[in-house]
């Protein structure tokens, strides 16, 4: 649309399906010259939460669902990050409860909510597990900061990070980018100021089938 010039205005956009990155929102919203709304939700459990109207985070839809916001098994207080435990009892064929999603959230200060609501409020979703990056000094990178920064530095929409080892990295990159020295050299100083410490760095062709799977940025093999 907007190589073409095609010019469509809707009232409102929502994504749902894959992690979505500030800069990715803000792509949307210049194309289509309208707000950008995200749904998190699971197949088991359909949608648990979407974004405030005043762009303040996601609110989880606790009208209809008991919510936990766990990690190793105890609550996370405001501005930390746990993964969403569910409660769901209005599907009668199969209730779910104290489902683990596997999606990890960080959660909003606590205070009320400018638009009026009283639905819990996250800031972001940052992840999955097993999503993140782990440093020289075993702390957690989320994903949705490092990928984050790789879209609005690089601009580039299609890349696979994968951590083998502390210091072992393979990086997919598609055919044109995967050409270019200067992407490489930034991803790899990239990279290394993330983690901590120098890095062995191999890049890959990332094949055109694998736009059709889930897309994961971001994947680590340590444990």
């Amino acid at each position: 649309m907007r190589n073409q010039g095609t010019l469509f205005r809707p009232k409102g956009v929502v994504t749902t399906a894959e992690l979505m990155t500030p800069t990715c929102t803000a792509g949307l919203q210049r194309v289509f010259r309208s707000r950008v709304y995200s749904g998190l939700g699971t197949s088991e459990t359909g949608t648990m939460a979407s974004t405030c109207p005043r762009r303040t985070g996601f609110h989880l839809y606790e009208d209809f669902m008991i919510f936990d916001v766990l990690r190793d098994g105890e609550p996370v207080g405001p501005g930390e990050v746990g993964e969403i435990v569910v409660t769901i009892l209005h599907n009668y064929a199969m209730p779910l409860i104290r489902y683990r999603t596997g999606d990890f959230v960080r959660m909003g200060d606590g205070s009320d909510c400018v638009c009026g609501s009283c639905l819990a409020r996250f800031k972001y979703v940052e992840g999955r597990e097993k999503n993140w990056l782990i440093t020289a000094k075993g702390e957690e990178v989320w994903p949705i900061e490092f990928t984050d920064r790789v879209e609005s530095e690089l601009g580039i929409k299609d890349f696979e990070v994968i951590q083998l080892g502390l210091d072992v990295f393979v990086v997919r990159l598609m055919g044109e980018d995967l050409g270019r020295a200067d992407v490489r050299k930034w991803l790899v100083e990239f990279i290394q100021s993330v983690v901590g410490c120098p890095v062995n760095v191999s890049f890959e062709q990332r094949p055109m089938t694998d736009i059709w799977r889930k897309y994961a940025p971001v994947m680590s093999q340590v444990s």
